[in-house]
């Protein structure tokens, strides 16, 4: 076919602790408080989240994040359900 497919991701304005740029699809550990996590950057229900305990989106401005990968390159901790 020849075809190439490209895969958009937004950067969503925002830098996590080590100065990053911070896209859709990133892989970021969170802390907020004592509250600590793993998770996809998405865009639901009109903006960029994390997915939490018991899946329920949570603004990721409210978190400090330090990018650990993408939906690409840490797909394998994604079917193993590490990530939601």
């Amino acid at each position: 076919n020849g075809e190439t497919e490209y895969i958009l991701e937004q950067y969503i304005e925002m830098h996590d602790v080590n100065g990053l740029q911070i896209f859709e699809g990133d892989i970021v550990k969170f802390t907020y408080g004592k509250s600590l996590g793993t998770s996809e950057v998405v865009f639901y229900n009109g903006a960029f989240c994390l997915f939490s305990e018991g899946n329920r989106c949570r603004p990721i401005l409210y978190y400090t994040t330090e990018i650990i990968g993408n939906i690409h390159t840490c797909f394998k901790m994604k079917q193993e359900g590490i990530l939601i």
